[in-house]
């Protein structure tokens, strides 16, 4: 944290301070700000390096034009710029398709166009290289529940809820589910649970009302 701190002064005090970029860059890729670390050394190569170091900006700029690539692709996704984050992803999909964070947002902004098929599809994959990641758990049974298949989206759901029990939004799509299988009740009671552990999600306020306006 003092190195980050130091080279960031370094280069607001002079901005063409070349080395200062290149070390930031690396601190950034540790951190995993990908987008940031390729802009420090694309900064660096303006002005005045040793040409061995100018050798290893280049190389790390290979390292990182995927990851970085990755990381813009999933902050559209997550900007609901969707169309767009997909195009970006995609294209890293056949190089890196171990890569399960990748798959991961592809399926999920397949699931925000609604093509709940395509996105399963990713997911299980997903599940398959990073095994017991709930937020895959989670998103395999919103999209089984999608689709149609309430039992099967039940055993990932109730697996998730295994290992993080308290997750209110894992208990509030359960509640969809017995709710779309008619157990008014149990859906009650769940979207009740989910409520008192994050009061202030405005989502599972929604189901919680609309349970109980139809329950009276």
């Amino acid at each position: 944290k003092l190195s980050k701190y130091c080279f960031e002064k370094c280069v607001e005090k002079d901005s063409t301070f070349a080395l200062g970029h290149y070390h930031l860059g690396i601190i950034y890729y540790n951190d995993e700000n990908f987008l940031k670390a390729e802009s420090c050394w694309l900064t660096a190569l303006k002005y005045d390096l040793p040409e061995d170091v100018r050798e290893e900006v280049v190389i790390w700029l290979g390292r990182v034009r995927d990851r970085a690539a990755y990381e813009k692709g999933h902050k559209l996704i997550l900007d609901s710029r969707v169309d767009e984050g997909l195009e970006i992803l995609k294209s890293l999909e056949e190089d890196h398709d171990e890569w399960w964070n990748l798959l991961f947002f592809i399926g999920v902004g397949y699931r925000m166009l609604e093509q709940f098929e395509e996105a399963l599809g990713y997911f299980l994959k997903v599940i398959s290289l990073n095994t017991g990641h709930i937020r895959t758990m989670n998103e395999i049974g919103i999209c089984l529940m999608a689709l149609g298949d309430f039992w099967e989206a039940e055993k990932y759901f109730k697996e998730a809820m295994r290992l993080a029990p308290e997750n209110a939004e894992l208990i509030c799509n359960m509640g969809i589910l017995h709710l779309n299988r008619g157990d008014d009740e149990t859906a009650r009671s769940l979207f009740d649970r989910a409520s008192r552990l994050a009061p202030d999600d405005e989502v599972i306020a929604m189901w919680l009302d609309h349970i109980n306006k139809k329950l009276i």
